[in-house]
């Protein structure tokens, strides 16, 4: 008879046209996600430093791949790097990206942050539907921290000058967007840094 149906209407809750659907709500299915830097003077937040480089990939910055203009995203007018959109594909595999500050503009009165840090994102499915779950944003080579999408995270790390820097990662959940805010300490003097 009509076996096959009655099965896999119960699979799904649906018999005779009624469903429930409640499981389906819950689910937050998206297909990619955004990252963005956005750097601030340390001093005051509101004061936007534009012109900053960044290095930003899957893999480690070296020398070669350090010059790739794919690799590199600039600060504008607002402080923010564009967004680097990345596909969820394979759950199974954490997605890593490389982060380092590698250019402060001429006449900038900022220490440069020249740590590689990186952003780590693990994903899960349900049902065939891929959503992230956890990330970690730590000094590149630090054992990862995983934290909940919902929680900020604060990194510590030391600029050129010796001094502390702390970093701000936060996932907004309507834009998928990853936003990770990079303040910079004034220098002592005015100089220009560029690391190959």
């Amino acid at each position: 008879g009509d076996w096959h149906t009655e099965f896999i209407g119960r699979i799904y809750n649906t018999i005779n046209g009624e469903e429930d659907d409640d499981d389906f709500e819950k689910i937050r299915v998206i297909e990619e996600f955004g990252l963005q830097l956005k750097k601030v003077s340390n001093q005051n937040s509101n004061n936007v430093l534009k012109g900053i480089k960044f290095y930003i990939n899957t893999e480690k910055s070296n020398s070669t791949n350090i010059l790739d203009e794919k690799n590199i995203f600039v600060t504008n007018d607002n402080g923010s790097t564009n967004v680097l959109k990345t596909s969820i594909t394979d759950y199974a595999v954490e997605d890593v990206f490389y982060i380092k500050e590698i250019e402060i503009p001429n006449g900038a009165n900022y220490s440069l942050i020249d740590t590689e840090l990186e952003l780590r994102i693990r994903k899960s499915v349900d049902n065939g539907a891929y959503s992230l779950s956890s990330y970690s944003f730590v000094k590149s080579g630090e054992q990862p921290v995983y934290r909940s999408l919902s929680e900020n995270c604060l990194t510590a790390v030391e600029d050129v000058s010796g001094n502390f820097v702390i970093l701000s990662t936060s996932y907004n959940l309507d834009d998928n967007l990853f936003t990770i805010t990079i303040p910079n300490n004034v220098a002592g003097s005015n100089y220009n840094l560029k690391l190959v």
